[in-house]
């Protein structure tokens, strides 16, 4: 996300962005982002540091950076102050993990039905979080404590175009073996 007045990434050029921590996603996304446009990380674009999305959302209302990598819920808070999305990640087709499930080879070789029945069930939360909105922004409400209508929302919106369609490409492509 950026301020009102950058229409492309290139204007981003002798600017200051945030990210969260080097090496983390967002500077990972960052990085990828000017790099794909031209522009040269720490060259051409100075990466502040920041700690986390928050901070991030802060810093970009109140124009100490001029654009950071934003997920939900705290691009809310940019929006409000009037920040617009400059790249949706999502549709740049770069694949990169948030969070994974793991576990080592042999507690699969020893425990197969643990692994299936847990496996399973991620994919019924996961359809069932597709499928019956209500109860998943209950769920996301129970669990964050959150009570602003608004930022549920956003959090659901997340989950539903950023994670499931992984898990829905995921299981298509493992179909094929």
């Amino acid at each position: 996300m950026a301020a009102p007045e950058i229409k492309t990434i290139e204007e981003l050029k002798g600017a200051t962005v945030g990210v969260t921590r080097f090496g983390s996603s967002s500077d990972f996304a960052m990085r990828y982002v000017l790099q794909k446009h031209g522009l040269r990380p720490d060259k051409d674009v100075t990466l502040l540091q920041l700690g986390g999305m928050i901070e991030l959302a802060t810093a970009l209302a109140k124009k100490l950076v001029t654009a950071a990598t934003l997920s939900s819920p705290a691009d809310l808070r940019a929006r409000k102050s009037g920040a617009q999305q400059l790249v949706n990640m999502a549709s740049t087709g770069v694949s990169f993990p948030q969070s994974a499930i793991v576990t080592t080879r042999s507690y699969i070789q020893t425990h197969p039905d643990e692994i299936l029945n847990f496996l399973r069930a991620y994919a019924e939360g996961m359809q069932r979080m597709i499928g019956d909105k209500a109860t998943a922004k209950k769920v996301i409400q129970k669990y964050t404590r959150e009570t602003d209508p608004d930022v549920v929302e956003s959090t659901y919106r997340y989950g539903v175009d950023y994670i499931a369609p992984v898990l829905i490409r995921q299981k298509k492509a493992s179909s094929k073996f």
